[in-house]
């Protein structure tokens, strides 16, 4: 069998190369191309998400100086009203104050007190909980408003949250001083020693 050889003259050659290399960069393109624009929307995403994050931390920063001098003044004004909060180490014991503060005013009051019942919530863990006594007294008009008046205008705040008024004897004559007994529920804050308002 014969061989057959081909005979290209140089510019054939020439454009032989020029189209074998023609068609491998067709080939590389077609293949690379699109792994190139995946990867370059991958890295373009990745960007977004790295300048929404920078802008993101960047606000946090701004509008931390502003966040700590709020709490600060908070923390300040919250300090400046710490007198006029019950004491006691526990809130139990901040309700046995507030039930000597509402007797002490009973007795300023010349008002008979009946019993009293403290209400706090000796689980809760918070630094600041509100504790309340409910009392029962027995006065006359005048007695009663002067008990009241105590209570709100005291140098620890206190706060009347229900009163319930009735005439001890709604038949009794008109020319005999009116007994009522009044049912009420006083609230005072308790603050938790050395805990939550440190500057």
């Amino acid at each position: 069998m014969r061989s057959i050889q081909l005979r290209l003259t140089p510019r054939d050659r020439r454009a032989l190369i020029a189209g074998a290399t023609a068609i491998g960069l067709l080939l590389v393109v077609g293949r690379a191309g699109p792994a190139y624009r995946r990867w370059e929307a991958a890295a373009q995403a990745r960007a977004d998400q790295a300048t929404q994050r920078l802008a993101r931390e960047e606000a946090v920063l701004r509008a931390r100086r502003p966040l700590h001098d709020s709490l600060t003044a908070r923390r300040q004004r919250l300090n400046l009203l710490a007198p006029a909060w019950l004491d006691g180490d526990s809130p139990a014991a901040g309700g046995a104050a507030l039930a000597a503060l509402v007797s002490s005013a009973a007795t300023h009051a010349e008002i008979t007190m009946g019993a009293l019942d403290i209400r706090a919530d000796t689980m809760a863990r918070g630094p600041i909980l509100p504790v309340r006594v409910h009392a029962r007294a027995t006065g006359d008009i005048h007695g009663l408003a002067a008990l009241l008046a105590t209570l709100e205008r005291g140098p620890t705040r206190l706060v009347v949250r229900a009163l319930t008024v009735q005439s001890a004897d709604p038949a009794a004559a008109p020319d005999r001083p009116e007994v009522l007994h009044a049912e009420f529920v006083v609230e005072g804050v308790w603050r938790r020693p050395g805990q939550g308002l440190q500057p």
